[in-house]
């Protein structure tokens, strides 16, 4: 009898062990695909920082290209806000299409990604 009840601790304490390994495991495979992430978030939003600040700039700069043809700076800003109003309403309309779908099978794939074991 007691090799049983100690045979049953063992098995027990193993299963603590066990337990408790698969704990730390999952905090740490979360944390590994949070910071992922976070990582991905921040590329993406300095990635869009820079060409937005880019693209205003070279807008600003078409308008000026065009103030010779046109004889006044106010009809070049205009057509490059036209321009960017027009881009503006296409990127809000297939925003599903392209960016939602985009970003929630890139967050999907982080998510759902798996060790490869030796």
């Amino acid at each position: 009898m007691i090799t049983k009840i100690s045979t049953w601790e063992e098995l027990a304490t193993d299963a603590k062990k066990y337990v408790k390994n698969h704990i730390e495991y999952t905090k740490l495979d979360v944390a590994e695909k949070a910071s992922k992430m976070i990582g991905l978030l921040f590329a993406f939003t300095v990635s869009l920082s820079l060409f937005l600040i880019s693209s205003l700039f070279i807008g600003y700069s078409i308008a000026m290209a065009l103030t010779p043809f046109l004889g006044d700076l106010f009809w070049g800003l205009l057509i490059v806000a036209f321009f960017y109003w027009f881009a503006g309403i296409l990127i809000w309309k297939l925003k599903y299409r392209f960016i939602r779908t985009r970003f929630i099978n890139t967050i999907l794939t982080i998510l759902h990604s798996t060790y490869e074991q030796d």
